[in-house]
């Protein structure tokens, strides 16, 4: 199982008010006993901003967040426990502040020019995802192309001196400990032509530059990509070519507020039978609810906790390998008084931890349970999944596993205790409730 951590607001070790690589250190007992294997963690490189996704050095730990020997031995003792630590790769663009644009800047017969996209004119392009937002922003005389922001000018992909570089940033972090990537950005990592932003075959290239450049020091690394679109398209990096061994299945996070908000899991099944069909290899499907940039769940379900124990149900229940956010097993909600993006990262509640623990009825002791169920039920570790029908449109249910080792789990999506009858036989579920039955 995945666990995000958004690494300043996770654990404060020295109390200077920001989290930091030590202090993920110093909650691995937690992390381990809920059950978490995969850790992945938010840029950490420095960055002349808070989120980090601008980075100016790459083979650098932002002081703020540690050293490099902070980072080595947290992956070393996450290691022995049975963890592996995966970085966010931010390589799509870099900080304008970053040396490699400021030399590109700088003159248009510089060394480091064709390391970004220039031109003479602004083409028009703008974002790919419904915005009006250009993606061509002037300095001097010329134009360069920044999908994001002026502030995070793309890095030409196409280079093969850029991609060189990459390859060596990926090495020398899976040398210092780490076990993968999540890449950022994974759709948009080359540009066409004409236009065309999302999903080139460029970008498929440098997809497989950079899983054979991992492999070659890692065989056994991850590549986790972050490509927010339907599971179609996300499809086509897990064809022939299996650029990456894990992605993000954005379909189910869309649907499952409105569902959980309508009483009604009608809209659940759809998206998991598209998914299915699209990727053949149901191990490529990494389902979540929340991530630093959504809303967490329980705000977007107006601070309801019942409908937090179904989503965690079905989360944890479902083929593929699941990812949580921090704090989601506590049921944080967004900040408040911050505006945007803050208010997805607030700070860990350790003291809503502690209050959690001595509780059996918690949200965090049922996600506790449910790993563990993860784990030590064969049926829940297969790709095969069957929905079943009910009477009951509140109760969502479906068969996990084949032959003797078969799972039934019933999910009640209603605050009111539910009769369904499955298979011809009656179950009785509480409000919120799980009911799991081996067959």
């Amino acid at each position: 199982m995945g666990y995000e951590i958004f690494v300043r607001s996770f654990h404060d070790s020295d109390s200077d008010g920001i989290g930091d690589l030590a202090g993920i250190a110093a909650k691995l007992d937690y992390l381990e006993d809920l059950g978490v294997d995969l850790i992945w963690l938010t840029p950490i490189h420095p960055s002349p901003s808070y989120h980090g996704y601008d980075v100016t050095d790459y083979r650098a730990v932002n002081p703020q967040l540690g050293t490099l020997q902070d980072f080595r031995a947290l992956a070393a003792v996450a290691r022995r426990r049975g963890m592996r630590i995966i970085l966010d790769l931010v390589i799509n663009h870099t900080s304008s502040q970053h040396p490699w644009f400021v030399a590109s800047a700088s003159s248009p017969t510089g060394d480091k020019r064709d390391w970004y996209l220039w031109r003479d004119d602004d083409p028009g392009w703008k974002q790919p995802w419904g915005s009006h937002a250009p993606a061509w922003h002037k300095s001097g005389t010329y134009y360069y192309y920044g999908l994001f922001w002026e502030g995070m000018p793309d890095l030409n992909l196409e280079n093969q001196a850029v991609m060189n570089e990459v390859s060596g940033i990926v090495s020398f972090w899976l040398e210092q400990g780490a076990s993968g990537f999540r890449l950022d950005a994974a759709r948009h990592l080359t540009e066409d032509p004409d236009g065309n932003l999302c999903d080139t075959k460029g970008t498929h290239r440098a997809a497989n530059k950079i899983k054979s450049a991992m492999r070659a020091v890692d065989p056994r690394s991850l590549l986790v990509a972050e490509a927010w679109t339907k599971a179609e398209a996300v499809a086509a990096y897990a064809g022939d070519n299996d650029e990456y061994d894990l992605a993000f299945n954005f379909d189910l996070a869309a649907v499952m507020p409105t569902a959980l908000l309508a009483e009604d899991p009608g809209g659940v099944e759809p998206v998991l039978q598209r998914t299915e069909a699209a990727f053949a290899r149901r191990g490529f499907d990494a389902p979540f609810f929340e991530n630093h940039d959504m809303d967490r769940l329980r705000t977007r379900l107006g601070n309801r906790t019942g409908p937090l124990r179904v989503a965690a149900a079905l989360l944890l229940t479902l083929p593929g390998t699941p990812f949580i956010y921090y704090g989601q097993e506590i049921g944080m909600a967004n900040a408040t008084g911050c505006q945007g993006d803050l208010c997805r990262r607030g700070p860990m509640d350790w003291g809503e931890v502690e209050a959690q623990r001595a509780d059996p009825g918690s949200l965090l002791n049922l996600y506790r349970k449910l790993i563990r169920l993860r784990r030590d039920k064969p049926a829940l570790a297969s790709s095969c999944r069957k929905r079943l029908p009910t009477d009951t449109p509140e109760v969502y249910a479906y068969l996990r596993g084949s032959g003797d080792q078969r799972l039934l789990v019933m999910l009640n999506f209603s605050p009111k205790a539910r009769k369904a009858r499955v298979r011809d036989k009656d179950y009785f579920l509480p409000p919120f409730g799980l009911s799991t039955l081996s067959l």
